[in-house]
C-alpha cells in the first residue's frame, strides 16, 4: 500500500553557508527516494530550490511524494561551482504520523515539519 510524504515546513538553526558568503543563504532542496518502487527510477524526485537564512522559517512548502514501504529523505545545499552538499538523511516508513526531524551535519541544522498519510 502506497503512502503520501507531504512537506509542511522547514526551519533553519544553523545554515551551511552561515558567515561563508556574503549573501549569506543556502539553497536547500529535498530528495526522496522511494525505497518501495518498482522499478526503481532513473532519478529520484527532488523539490524546488528553497532560499533559507540563519533562523529563518519556510512555511511555503506544498511538496508531495508517494512511496511505499519507506523512502529516504535527503537534504542537500545546492552549489553551483562544485558538486551539491549532501547535509543528511533519514528513513521515513510507511505509517500515518506528523513527525519534526532534525537534519544535522557539522554545525548545520534544519528541522524539517512533514506528514505521512
Amino acid at each position: 500500500m502506497a503512502a503520501t510524504l507531504k512537506f509542511n515546513r522547514l526551519v533553519a538553526d544553523n545554515i551551511q553557508e552561515d558567515g561563508r558568503f556574503d549573501d549569506n543563504v543556502d539553497e536547500v532542496y529535498f530528495k526522496v527516494h522511494d525505497n518501495g518502487a518498482s522499478p526503481p527510477p532513473d532519478e529520484d524526485p527532488r523539490t524546488n530550490i528553497i532560499n533559507m537564512h540563519p533562523h529563518e522559517e519556510f512555511k511555503g512548502m506544498t511538496d508531495k511524494f508517494s512511496f511505499t514501504g519507506s523512502a529516504v529523505v535527503e537534504l542537500w545545499e545546492e552549489d553551483p561551482a562544485s558538486p551539491d552538499d549532501f547535509i543528511a538523511s533519514f528513513e521515513i516508513k510507511e505509517k500515518a504520523i506528523h513527525d519534526d526531524h532534525p537534519f544535522l551535519n557539522e554545525g548545520v541544522r534544519y528541522v524539517l515539519n512533514y506528514d505521512v498519510m
